[in-house]
């Protein structure tokens, strides 16, 4: 039986979380696929009968609790949130919710949690409207649904291969892992110099397909990212949240500063896992307080590991792993030899005049092609031109679709096919 959601005709099934789900999809005009996710706009008021759990037992010592949803749409293990310190997702929730969780406990019923995966979800679909690069994946369309309130995210879709299942299945090592980092630096820059911190940096949230013979690789995953004002470094006393094995150490600290240096130091550990097999870290329990052995820095065992490797990725290793946070930023990083000798990204970053001159005041890389605007618009307004006669409206009517609704039905037509104008591979 055919299963429509908008202009989408649902198909297989990618993965399934507590509450929702993400399915591959096909636009029914376009006959283009999707990725498909979906929350349920929540089970109700909450009927005072939630299960309740004490914020001084021992497996809520530390106010821990899994949260993320990775590209399966299956909440990930070892996720640790607490009371998070941007547009907190715990201000928006219900006052049902909250009217039933006193001070000292911590409402865990259902009702609370599904209305958090929604909000969750919304938050990603922000983030990522905000976004437009080659190494992120993308926004088509955001839709609601009726009966529920359900939201519906429609996404670039991007194959079912994270950096994890291709090393479990292929073993270490075995793509162009140098070009693979150097893209998802390229993308890591992007969401800094866009003020993002993306903070749940894993193996699990980067995409990996092959493109005619070439690694492309993209993030994914922006639930838990993190939007900051200019110069504005991020405090663990209001929350820590990131997948232990791969959180930066100075997450661990109290009363203790962080910024976008923690997604380079994640990534690095997805560098060490893609080379050798196994993430550097493990998480340990003590005090019944969650950590990471990421605060000892690299031991004996690893130096062992990393003697079989080559002598620039072992630098570029111990450079992202770095325990000192200046050390590691993306602009740092991206010279090191490793990834300046790598196979140039299969895209060429356009960026206007401005945001050249922006990077440039910033300190970023500057050597990025300002590219051409005509050219752009050509492409914008053929885009736009054939979501005119799909939809049997004039395009100024388009347009002004586009523009009053970025993610709506419309645009959604034009996201799509923009994104496939661009070169996008049909898989």
């Amino acid at each position: 039986m055919k299963v429509e959601v908008g202009h989408y005709e649902v198909g297989v099934e990618l993965g399934r979380g507590r509450f929702g789900w993400v399915s591959r999809a096909t636009h029914c005009v376009l006959d283009k696929p999707v990725a498909l996710k979906y929350q349920p706009g929540g089970l109700g008021p909450c009927d005072g009968r939630c299960r309740r759990t004490s914020s001084g037992s021992d497996d809520q010592s530390n106010n821990s609790s899994i949260c993320s949803n990775n590209s399966s749409g299956v909440s990930s293990e070892n996720c640790v949130v607490n009371e998070d310190c941007q547009d907190s997702f715990d201000d928006k929730l219900t006052e049902e919710g909250k009217e039933n969780c006193d001070g000292s406990n911590i409402c865990v019923c259902d009702h609370v949690e599904s209305h958090r995966a929604v909000l969750a979800l919304e938050h990603e679909a922000s983030m990522l409207a905000r976004l437009n690069h080659p190494a992120v994946v993308a926004l088509l369309e955001v839709l609601r649904q009726p009966k529920d309130n359900g939201l519906y995210v429609c996404l670039e879709f991007l194959g079912d291969t994270s950096l994890l299942s291709h090393v479990q299945h292929k073993g270490p090592g075995r793509m162009e892992v140098a070009a693979v980092f150097r893209q998802l630096l390229d993308g890591l820059q992007y969401l800094h110099l866009n003020l993002i911190i993306h903070r749940d940096i894993k193996p699990e949230n980067l995409m990996v397909q092959n493109v005619g013979g070439i690694a492309v690789a993209k993030i994914i995953d922006l639930g838990l990212a993190a939007h900051c004002k200019p110069g504005q470094r991020m405090s663990t006393n209001n929350g820590r949240v990131g997948t232990l094995e791969y959180m930066a150490p100075e997450l661990m600290y109290a009363d203790n500063l962080y910024g976008p240096e923690i997604d380079v130091f994640s990534l690095g550990c997805c560098l060490y896992f893609s080379l050798i097999g196994e993430p550097p870290f493990v998480q340990y329990k003590r005090g019944g307080i969650l950590g990471t052995t990421a605060v000892f820095g690299l031991q004996a065992h690893h130096e062992e590991a990393l003697e079989l490797l080559d002598k620039l990725e072992v630098k570029a290793i111990r450079s992202m792993l770095s325990r000192h946070p200046s050390m590691r930023s993306t602009e740092i990083i991206k010279d090191l030899m490793y990834f300046q000798e790598a196979t140039p990204p299969p895209y060429q970053l356009r960026y206007d005049k401005q945001t050249v001159q922006d990077m440039s005041k910033l300190g970023l890389d500057k050597n990025v092609s300002s590219g051409s605007r005509r050219g752009r618009r050509a492409v914008d307004m053929q885009c736009v031109h054939r979501v005119s006669d799909l939809v049997e409206q004039d395009w100024e009517a388009v347009l002004d679709s586009i523009g009053g609704e970025p993610h709506g039905p419309v645009a959604g037509m034009y996201n799509l096919l923009q994104l496939y104008s661009e070169g996008t591979p049909h898989i």
